[in-house]
């Protein structure tokens, strides 16, 4: 899933959030949508979209403080959203 790979990217080559490297990485993204898709469609397409939007993040602590939960974050919209669709 090129969301898993463009999230990974930047997670943990980039910003190295994570102690795990980016292959783990990837194949816990691409288990996790393939379970929330397995919910239902909309639960996947909001997790992929929140994937995606801590991808395009130019800048490490917003992906730190989405890692964190900080409150207010950058994708702290699509967070919520996740929340609202998915059963977890």
């Amino acid at each position: 899933v090129d969301s898993c790979t463009a999230f990974c990217a930047t997670a943990v080559g980039e910003c190295d959030a994570f102690v795990f490297d980016e292959a783990s990485c990837r194949q816990g993204c691409e288990t996790n949508l393939s379970e929330a898709y397995g919910c239902s469609e909309d639960c996947g397409t909001a997790l992929e979209v929140m994937f995606q939007c801590v991808a395009e993040r130019d800048d490490c602590q917003d992906v730190y403080d989405w890692r964190d939960r900080i409150e207010d974050h950058a994708c702290s919209r699509a967070v919520v959203d996740v929340s609202l669709v998915c059963p977890f």
